[in-house]
């Protein structure tokens, strides 16, 4: 099982943990890493995440996040069929450009599931699944705890 986790997912357990989303989200993010940790998921990393973690303006959260970006077993590199995708994608799905440039990223790397805490692209997740298909990738938008529970009742 391929995934790809957009940065605010790796952000997710060095957030306010006051709230209760925020908890949920960064507990189910390290029991999915315990999972990639037992090789049972392999993790998809690129250029676009890199950069956006060494950008967080929080440097313990930067740290701290950019550790688990060791963890991939692919890593995408920016390159001309990704820039053309994402303006596709954020024409088509109505997204920014960094969340275009993560989506095409794990479709360059065939990820099968994107995972996310953004709200934005979590409302057009149908619409996005539904363009992405049309270009010939199945990939998958969930949240972190949706996809934990999918993954645990895969095991």
């Amino acid at each position: 099982m391929l995934i790809y986790f957009d940065t605010n997912v790796y952000c997710r357990p060095f957030d306010d943990q006051r709230q209760n989303r925020i908890r949920e989200e960064g507990e189910a993010f390290k029991n999915i890493v315990a999972k990639i940790g037992r090789k049972k998921i392999s993790l998809i990393t690129s250029d676009v995440l890199e950069f956006e973690i060494n950008n967080t303006v929080n440097i313990e959260k930067r740290r701290k996040a950019g550790n688990y970006l060791n963890l991939s077993s692919i890593y995408i590199d920016e390159s001309e069929e990704i820039l053309a995708l994402a303006e596709k994608i954020k024409m088509k799905c109505s997204v920014k450009n960094m969340d275009s440039l993560h989506l095409s990223s794990a479709c360059m790397g065939k990820a099968v599931y994107f995972v996310t805490c953004d709200d934005e692209i979590l409302s057009k997740k149908s619409a996005c699944e539904l363009f992405l298909k049309s270009m010939g990738y199945n990939m998958l938008i969930y949240n972190p705890v949706e996809i934990l529970k999918l993954i645990e009742r895969r095991d």
